[in-house]
């Protein structure tokens, strides 16, 4: 998917260097500005240097000038080269630097608000999470590569024409040695980037797979299984593979490459030093149709012909890969997410009534929707107030179930209401505003305990106390400003699962909400813990909907109303008592459950027994 969607780019090498300007220029255009400013100083400074200077110096010699008249020359040379020099140190050092962080927030702000945007389907596409990433990573240096690259090709036919102007009319059979070179250099370095282009595109599949082992051996949540395993050994012959895999492609495309390097180096060097020299000396020597002034100035042109036919080879092969990786940017930026978190629609003030799902069906993306449902046939009735369990096997469909109550999938088909009404007619982000959520893949922030639960102190601290964790939280260093992780900080607090868990809980306590949604947030705790936290969690919010998940059917009985879920579908639904006296599925699962806690055995049920 991936690859043929790339393979499109080289036909929008124009375009997409044309897109990355549009955008530099709509982030900074002072940037833009300057960096044009920058390219006509210092193409000026070369040419004034290797043609201009030495033209005028060999002038007046041949003009019988005095000693004073030529220093007087070199002297306002100095200054003027110096004032030149200056500007560029001040550029390079000062204002380039900052221009560049400045531009780089701005872009990256872009990037941050786009990525908050796209729906959540996006990030189990590996396709577009690989895409999404290469933009991300690369997207401030392809921007100054872009609009250094621009302003250059920009600035240089008017720099170039002179010194063509300067070599017609020393002799205008000049202009071959120019033409040939520059001929060469764009047909044989656009041969060589099309190639290196197609070793990208074959060598993605190793680039991931070497990515996804260095990902892996740093990532904490890897390091316990990477040491009680032998699985470190099989990641190595992964890595190998992958780097065997990008060397063979490398050694093949190589010998394709190497012909056209050489070529290229032969025209723009050998052709253009050796051959300019010949006829320069045969012009003074043999048919003394030149001087020795003319001589000097011919090989300053031709010096500084050399460095822009560098500057061409260099350009094309920052404007081939610059395509490359703003085609990913690109994409990210105009993708159109079917659920827009700034998504417009009617305003959405309370939960008044009860949210409706009708004959809803679910399938991900990527599924044949004829044959894989996640979900089908769904019909319930969620009521203010009530206390909803949703129980079942692994993969029966629960945890889909809450993320599109809270819209962060669509139904594939059915319909979800709200007081009636389909909730795509609502304002997204006031319709997200019902819910307040805690989930079993919880993640805490480098930042301080309060601020992992809250932006109002005041409102964390009681969240933190109602969570069941504020024992814990006082006997830190800096109670609730004690920074949580080791990331930024080596004396940061690691807490365990259950901790985490219960920092992950405070979150959804510390939000104003009508409906709370709790997807296994409690599963490292202990069923006592777990059920004492449901028995607070229900007393809490006696005048809340809550609808929570979990694997211990203990909790389920402080529920109105349970669901059991199974295959994508509701096998049983009612109260505790009215489960068990049908002796069905449930109550099979519960008495399972309650012989393994009088055994002693405490544990929850595992993908065996549920």
């Amino acid at each position: 998917m991936q690859v043929k969607h790339e393979e499109k780019v080289p036909s929008r090498i124009i375009s997409n260097n044309a897109y990355m300007m549009k955008l530099a220029w709509r982030i900074s255009p002072a940037r833009v500005i300057f960096q044009f400013v920058d390219a006509g100083v210092d193409m000026f400074m070369w040419m004034f240097t290797a043609v201009i200077f030495m033209r005028l110096i060999v002038g007046d010699m041949e003009h019988g000038a005095g000693f004073g008249e030529i220093a007087a020359n070199i002297g306002m040379a100095m200054i003027m080269l110096a004032l030149c020099g200056a500007y560029r140190t001040w550029d390079c050092y000062k204002h380039d630097t900052e221009a560049e962080l400045h531009s780089n927030e701005k872009l990256y702000a872009m990037l941050f608000d786009k990525c908050a945007n796209v729906e959540l389907a996006c990030y189990e596409d590996p396709a577009f999470y690989d895409r999404y990433t290469l933009a991300v990573g690369e997207a401030g240096k392809r921007l100054g590569n872009v609009i250094e690259s621009i302003s250059g090709l920009v600035v240089l036919p008017i720099v170039t024409g002179y010194v063509a102007y300067q070599l017609v009319l020393i002799d205008p059979f000049l202009l071959f040695f120019t033409l040939i070179p520059l001929v060469c250099t764009f047909v044989f370095e656009k041969a060589v980037q099309r190639l290196r282009y197609k070793q990208k595109l074959e060598d993605i599949e190793n680039d991931r797979k070497k990515k996804y082992v260095n990902r892996v051996f740093y990532l904490a949540q890897y390091a316990k299984e990477i040491r009680l395993s032998n699985v470190a050994k099989i990641l190595n012959r992964m890595y190998r593979e992958g780097h065997d895999g990008t060397m063979a492609l490398h050694r093949q495309y190589t010998k394709r490459v190497l012909p056209f390097a050489f070529l290229d180096g032969l025209f723009r060097d050998v052709f253009l030093y050796f051959g300019v020299l010949l006829y320069g000396t045969y012009r003074v020597i043999v048919s003394q149709t030149i001087g020795i002034g003319e001589f000097v100035i011919l090989y300053g042109a031709m010096r500084y012909i050399k460095y822009m036919l560098g500057f061409i080879s260099e350009t094309l092969v920052n404007i081939y890969k610059n395509a490359l990786y703003i085609n990913n940017l690109r994409n990210f930026l105009e993708h159109k997410p079917a659920i827009p978190e700034d998504q417009p629609g009617e305003p959405v003030k309370r939960f008044s009534g009860e949210l409706e799902l009708r004959d809803v069906g679910f399938t991900y993306r990527g599924s044949d929707p004829k044959r894989v449902f996640s979900l089908h046939d769904i019909n319930m009735t969620i009521r203010r107030g009530e206390k909803i369990a949703i129980v079942g096997h692994n993969g029966a469909g629960k945890s889909t179930l809450v993320k599109l109550l809270m819209r962060l999938y669509d139904p594939t088909i059915g319909e979800i209401l709200l007081d009636g009404k389909n909730i795509k007619t609502f304002d997204l982000q006031q319709y997200r505003g019902l819910f307040s959520a805690a989930f079993q893949d919880q993640r805490l922030f480098s930042m301080s305990v309060a601020d992992n639960v809250a932006e109002n102190k005041e409102r964390a601290v009681r969240a933190l106390k109602q969570s069941g964790i504020w024992n814990r939280v006082q006997r830190m260093p800096h109670r609730e400003n004690s920074v949580l992780t080791q990331e930024f900080d080596p004396q940061g607090v690691v807490l365990s699962g259950g901790e985490t868990q219960k920092i992950s809980i405070a979150r959804a306590f510390a939000k104003d909400f009508y409906i709370g949604i709790f997807d296994e947030p409690s599963s490292a705790l202990d069923p006592i813990a777990e059920y004492k936290l449901f028995e607070s969690m229900m007393d809490v919010f006696k005048d809340k909907t809550v609808i929570f998940i979990s694997h211990r059917l203990s909790s389920a009985r402080l529920a109105d109303r349970i669901y059991l879920f199974g295959g994508g579908a509701v096998l049983e639904e009612g109260s505790h008592i009215d489960l068990m006296r049908k002796n069905g599925l449930y109550a099979e699962m519960f008495l399972k459950q309650a012989e393994r806690y009088i055994e002693g055995k405490h544990a929850s049920i595992e993908e065996e027994d549920i």
